[in-house]
């Protein structure tokens, strides 16, 4: 799921780094939320070469409901956002993947990142705060690069959804807290 406003100068290589996944099994929902700039178009463009890319143009109403328009539709067993100016390494998907698989129990699962500057240089490494009671996997537990950090929370009540759930349950329970 990708929320994009105004995004036309970083969203080419976003897109790519999205393609360029070592793990294609996956559908890419693109919400146009009501661009001003070449934003449309470029989704247009990418979207007539890959058949797994649905764009959604709606008009501006922020992030967050991009999101949920976008959880709306989604299908699927699994659900990752990706931002209109982040990049992902190669092999993201198929870690998340194959750990969400292997531990069942995972209720979220996300990475470490780097802040890159406009020239591809990598300015800082940024360390995810812990979500309380998260539990960090071992790295030879999901066998996943070193430089990536996987942590998960377990379903502990009703109010807890589960995106390993998310093949049996209507994406459409999912939503994203407003801002």
């Amino acid at each position: 799921v990708m929320p994009c406003y105004n995004g036309e100068k970083t969203l080419q290589k976003t897109l790519d780094s999205v393609f360029a996944q070592s793990f294609q099994e996956f559908k890419l929902y693109c919400v146009n939320d009501g661009s001003t700039d070449g934003t449309a178009k470029i989704l247009a463009q990418y979207a007539l070469l890959n058949k797994d890319m649905v764009v959604i143009d709606k008009v501006n109403q922020g992030q967050t409901r991009a999101k949920n328009d976008a959880l709306k539709v989604a299908k699927g067993k699994y659900i990752a956002f990706i931002d209109s100016d982040d990049v992902w390494d190669n092999e993201k998907l198929l870690y998340q993947y194959a750990c969400m698989e292997k531990e069942r129990d995972v209720g979220l699962c996300y990475t470490n990142g780097y802040y890159i500057d406009v020239d591809d240089s990598t300015v800082t490494a940024e360390q995810f705060p812990v979500i309380a009671d998260a539990k960090i996997l071992d790295k030879n537990t999901c066998d996943f690069d070193e430089n990536l950090v996987f942590a998960y929370i377990p379903a502990q009540d009703d109010e807890t959804v589960k995106l390993s759930d998310m093949g049996q349950a209507n994406p459409a329970t999912l939503t994203v807290p407003d801002d």
